[in-house]
């Protein structure tokens, strides 16, 4: 397996992408396809739990707008979670659609479902308005966001807890927006903003966020994440991988070079002391 990093070295000083250890919510596994086996991951990192009934998840771009406009795309859904703790180290898993599709292409059931069906052993997500929730939800496999998002249900603006992508043009950049008396904070330009990956994962895969859970490259203030975080500036290629799926557990993959295994390769060899230079970190194991 190969994976790619580039930093800037500017007279001699490297800047190395930071491996943040989460201290809110976070996504841990995404399942693009098939279409029975879409699905997202949540994970509790932290040492208490945490109530659920002010979380949210969506796959629109139009996420932030909640507290002001009731609106979706054709597919999307924007679903909030019921009153549910999730216990601290705690995974949980959300079908993309129904219980009944995620339960024939991995023989369990999720703990959550976005589309009703017979099944009463799993609960359904609630539509916070009328068809918020498409009934033909579901995951694109080119191009798609999915974003967990916390509003109280009276602030004018949503607090980003996590965000992820994959493909080129579902990203959200909603620097500047303003809802009532209240406005975003800057968010990461969407021309820098680093998706988990330009393709699909195969069939019997899923991405995963590497174990132990890190958010990599990710600007710590200033942002509009839930503590304080820009989360869509995490250098996401860098904190997920590919592997077979760990339903509502840690992922068993590591970064590349982690456990020691493998090389690293640096490109340029050498390096000017007048100019800024990327230096490409390849690591092969």
């Amino acid at each position: 397996m190969k994976k790619i990093f580039t930093v800037l070295l500017s007279l001699f000083s490297i800047q190395i992408l930071n491996a943040q250890t989460p201290d809110h919510l976070v996504i841990t596994e995404v399942a693009a396809q098939p279409t029975n086996g879409e699905f997202i991951e949540i994970h509790n990192p932290t040492s208490s739990p945490i109530n659920l009934s002010n979380y949210y998840l969506s796959d629109s771009k139009n996420y932030y707008n909640l507290p002001a406009t009731t609106t979706t795309g054709s597919g999307e859904f924007i679903a909030r979670f019921p009153n549910v703790e999730i216990a601290a180290g705690a995974y949980l898993t959300i079908a993309a659609n129904t219980a009944e599709k995620y339960f024939a292409n991995y023989g369990t059931n999720p703990d959550f479902k976005m589309v009703s069906d017979t099944t009463t052993l799993v609960t359904q997500m609630i539509s916070p308005f009328s068809s918020a929730i498409a009934t033909n939800s579901g995951l694109g496999n080119s191009n798609e966001l999915v974003v967990l998002f916390f509003w109280d249900g009276t602030s004018e603006l949503v607090k980003d807890v996590d965000y992820v992508f994959w493909g080129s043009s579902d990203t959200v950049d909603k620097s500047g927006v303003t809802i009532g008396s209240s406005t975003y904070a800057n968010d990461t330009a969407v021309s820098n903003q680093v998706a988990i990956s330009t393709t699909v994962h195969a069939n019997g895969s899923t991405w995963q966020r590497y174990n132990p859970p890190k958010e990599f490259g990710e600007t710590l203030t200033g942002g509009n994440g839930i503590t304080g975080n820009n989360e869509t500036s995490e250098t996401l290629s860098a904190s997920f991988g590919v592997g077979a799926p760990t339903l509502k557990s840690a992922s068993t993959i590591s970064p590349p070079g982690a456990d020691g295994s493998g090389t690293v390769t640096v490109s340029p060899n050498s390096v000017p002391n007048s100019a800024n230079t990327t230096l490409t970190f390849t690591f092969s194991g």
